[in-house]
């Protein structure tokens, strides 16, 4: 069997020496060693904070690259779906936003604040269809993408192809990242959600808020008919939005240690479920 290889930075066996506690890290290798991809690991920390008896969710996180987690209603999951959970990447998040602020600023801004320069531009639609056809999208999961696709290179070469003042280049972008949300649900999700639940840096941003809620309220009236499909922040469902990630990651700790399986098949695409993790005790 063919396996990969992770790079995982900070021993767990120093930590715990450091510290004195015991320490929980290094938790790809295990899934990896069954067939996976080592990751993502967080769709199982959502499946356990956010699943819901009736209601099937999405929970999209937009860091630098925006991805999903689909988590079917609990009671219908086993019959309605074989692999119940599902996660993939479903292209850039605020990567690409930064990157044209950095290289249109010459440095002097790494990121459009609350999205306000955006929010003062217009659509350029040559640019939108251009951006639209980019491979990533069409390409079905299990998938993930990252700088080597959306990072500064490809940022210098669009804007090596024109020139645009910057709110209309980052309302483009803007405008593209929404899109291709919604178009990753409609065409690889196995069902529409009842409910997105957002979190990440993109959740902060109010115009890329904006712009997903339209660009999901065009997806259900082109392709659903009469329903709305809420897309809220994570704090309204009691999670901190700068907490989640530190939050799911101490939830994988607390699985290794209480030898629980904390990897998903379906999204890993592992062979099966396996503890993941390596423990260091504290040394007296």
């Amino acid at each position: 069997m063919e396996r990969g290889a992770t790079l995982q930075l900070g021993d767990v066996s120093v930590i715990a020496t450091l510290t004195g506690i015991t320490s929980v890290g290094n938790f790809r290798p295990a899934d990896m060693a069954v067939g996976g991809q080592g990751a993502p690991l967080v769709p199982w920390t959502d499946n356990v904070l956010l699943s819901h008896k009736t209601k099937t969710r999405c929970v999209q996180n937009i860091g630098g690259i925006a991805n999903v987690t689909f988590l079917p209603a609990s009671q219908i999951s086993n019959l309605k779906f074989p692999n119940p959970v599902l996660a993939f990447d479903t292209g850039p998040g605020n990567m690409l936003l930064d990157a044209a602020v950095s290289l249109a600023t010459d440095g002097k801004h790494t990121f459009d604040k609350n999205g306000r320069l955006a929010g003062k531009g217009v659509l350029d639609m040559k640019l939108f269809r251009h951006l639209q056809a980019h491979p990533y999208l069409s390409r079905r999961p299990p998938k993930s993408t990252g700088r080597e696709e959306f990072g500064l290179p490809f940022a210098r070469e669009l804007l090596a192809t024109g020139h645009w003042p910057l709110t209309t280049l980052l309302a483009t972008l803007t405008r593209f990242t929404a899109w291709s949300i919604a178009d990753a649900y409609l065409h690889f999700l196995p069902t529409l959600p009842d409910e997105v639940i957002v979190c990440g840096g993109g959740a902060d941003n109010p115009v890329l808020m904006a712009m997903l809620r339209e660009e999901m309220g065009k997806l259900i009236s082109e392709f659903v008919g009469p329903k709305k499909i809420p897309v809220q922040r994570i704090d309204a469902f009691g999670i901190a939005n700068k907490s989640k990630e530190a939050a799911s990651f101490a939830l994988l700790g607390a699985a290794t240690l209480d030898g629980v399986p904390a990897n998903l098949p379906s999204v890993t695409g592992a062979s099966r479920p396996v503890v993941l993790g390596v423990v260091a005790k504290q040394n007296p």
